[in-house]
């Protein structure tokens, strides 16, 4: 600038402390563009401070006359922007999204123009991820799925979610206010039906299912039982060698009796070397199970029709009793009964005891 020159027309920039580096290019722009001489450079900057800027200029005044515009601008650089590289790296890991997403990329990008100022090898990639990883998780999602290939790109697609999710297309009508209990319904409101009552399934259902599914296990037995005969060469029927010539035995033979009582899942009968309950009693000799009392059938009984001295009667073939027993009102009707020597307890499958004074000696059945 030439003495008697004209004063130029742009306001020169004001500095009051904040971000010295890009005060310090704007003034290298004023100058270059009036053509201002560089002995007027510092004296034309210590003109326009103001704030805490100034305060500092009034410390370093004596320092000025001897200092160039080089020398000038590192000691307000290192005055003013002292540790101001490491917050910006601080906030730009911690900033989020809060609020809006408008308000977000306006924090984000200036966080990044002031970095850009102190770096400039920083890639895009960087300030890219960054800048999504702080959107809200509803709309990091979507952006990701669309893999954007810049900042610009992921902020309009963050701007247009935002859209869609606040509802700006289009936002449902907001729900009527409740309304007290008994106040009385609305004109042409249609009064609430009453909730229809609750079916209640039979009982019979779940029995009818339990009966079904025993049926079906039944006859997967028999089934299995049939096989198996048949591959070993077997009478299905008595469990003898079957030929051409083959006639089945007029009595059940007693391996046919216990393959039977092991194919329905019958225990094994108790014998003289097996511990049960009753074995310790001496008093006790006899057990009957509770099936045969009830006249009930279990999974280890089966039913059969017999005759008894002419005499027809149901009999139960039970593996929980350890002898033939018959009731009372039969005995009175058979001969050959006998009274026996002292009486004997009868120990029941549930616990309890029964007395036995009789019995029928060489009592034969058919069945």
């Amino acid at each position: 600038m030439v003495l008697g020159q004209a004063h130029p027309s742009i306001v020169f920039p004001q500095f009051t402390g904040e971000n010295p580096r890009l005060w310090k290019t704007l003034c290298e722009q004023y100058f270059q563009m009036f053509a201002i001489h560089n002995s007027f450079w510092v004296p034309m900057a210590c003109l326009n401070f103001s704030g805490t800027a100034s305060v500092w200029l009034q410390s370093v005044q004596k320092k000025l006359a001897q200092l160039d515009w080089e020398s000038f601008s590192a000691l307000l650089c290192t005055r003013f922007g002292r540790d101001r590289h490491q917050l910006l790296i601080r906030q730009f890991y911690t900033v989020r999204q809060s609020t809006t997403v408008a308000a977000y990329i306006e924090q984000f990008e200036l966080i990044i123009n002031h970095l850009s100022s102190y770096s400039d090898s920083i890639h895009p990639y960087y300030y890219l991820t960054r800048f999504v990883e702080g959107l809200r998780p509803d709309i990091r999602a979507v952006v990701l799925v669309q893999r954007p290939p810049d900042l610009d790109t992921a902020c309009s697609l963050a701007l247009l979610q935002e859209e869609v999710i606040d509802g700006a297309f289009g936002a449902a009508p907001p729900p009527p206010a409740p309304r007290p209990p008994d106040a009385p319904p609305r004109a042409g409101t249609p009064l609430p039906l009453p909730p229809p009552p609750p079916r209640v399934a039979p009982a019979s259902v779940a029995t009818d299912r339990r009966g079904t599914d025993a049926a079906r296990v039944d006859v997967a037995k028999i089934k299995t039982l049939r096989d198996y005969r048949r591959a070993w060469g077997l009478c299905f029927k008595c469990g003898e060698r079957w030929g051409h010539d083959h006639v089945c035995p007029t009595s059940v033979q007693l391996h046919v009796v216990e393959e039977l009582l092991e194919l329905f899942g019958v225990d094994t009968i108790y014998t003289n070397d097996d511990q049960s309950p009753w074995a310790t009693e001496e008093e006790t000799m006899m057990a009957i199970s509770r099936s045969t009392l009830s006249g009930g059938v279990s999974a280890k009984a089966f039913q059969l029709r017999a005759w008894i001295q002419g005499k027809e009667v149901l009999m139960l073939v039970d593996s929980g009793s350890s002898t033939s027993f018959i009731n009372h009102s039969l005995a009175q009707r058979l001969e050959g009964v006998q009274p026996l020597p002292r009486v004997y307890k009868v120990r029941v499958a549930d616990g309890g005891e029964l007395s036995c004074s009789s019995s029928v000696p060489g009592c034969r059945w058919h069945s």
